[in-house]
């Protein structure tokens, strides 16, 4: 259950939709298959529209993420993460600024979530084995692609910033049943 629109009882402040869009997919990126939000009454007319882009964005995302898992080994850099696999650490607070994940897209190709869990813009370089030498990777609820060169792309994601990347590609059919890489 998702923290709804206040952090507490004692209502200190109200979480913000970027918050709130960023939890969400930090989510469904550690594997949850079920959500359910609880905030009744809404207080503020932000809450709603939040709630109703998720609802929208779920008709596409739910069933990527309640998909067979995709086998792949991330790796996340600069920083280290100390625990086997490149997982999170989260029991000893050790996790990168963006987490990301990749699931099969039902319509096809794959979708990468990242999620920027900090309160700042991180500039971010996926790679992903899948890619190719060339190409361009397309974003999903938005009008944004990126560029692959070497198997790689950029962007920049905002304070709390989320993504849902569409990869398709010749590669990435064929290769979609065996293991890929994401660093």
């Amino acid at each position: 259950v998702p923290l709804g629109e206040n952090w507490s009882g004692i209502n200190k402040r109200f979480i913000l939709p970027q918050e709130q869009l960023c939890q969400t997919y930090l989510m469904l990126i550690d594997d949850v298959k079920a959500l359910f939000y609880f905030s009744y009454p809404f207080t503020h007319q932000a809450t709603f529209e939040v709630l109703a882009t998720l609802a929208k964005q779920m008709q596409t995302l739910g069933p990527a993420c309640a998909a067979p898992d995709v086998p792949q080994t991330i790796t996340y850099g600069p920083g280290k993460i100390e625990n086997a696999g490149g997982a999170p650490d989260y029991e000893n607070r050790r996790y990168p600024d963006v987490l990301a994940k990749l699931f099969s897209n039902t319509h096809g190709g794959f979708i990468l979530l990242a999620a920027n869990s900090k309160n700042y813009p991180v500039d971010v370089e996926y790679q992903i084995s899948l890619l190719g030498k060339s190409g361009k990777v397309s974003r999903l609820f938005a009008d944004d692609t990126y560029p692959v060169q070497e198997g790689k792309f950029k962007d920049k994601l905002e304070s709390y910033g989320v993504r849902a990347y569409e990869i398709r590609s010749q590669e990435s059919e064929v290769r979609s049943q065996n293991e890929s890489k994401i660093e």
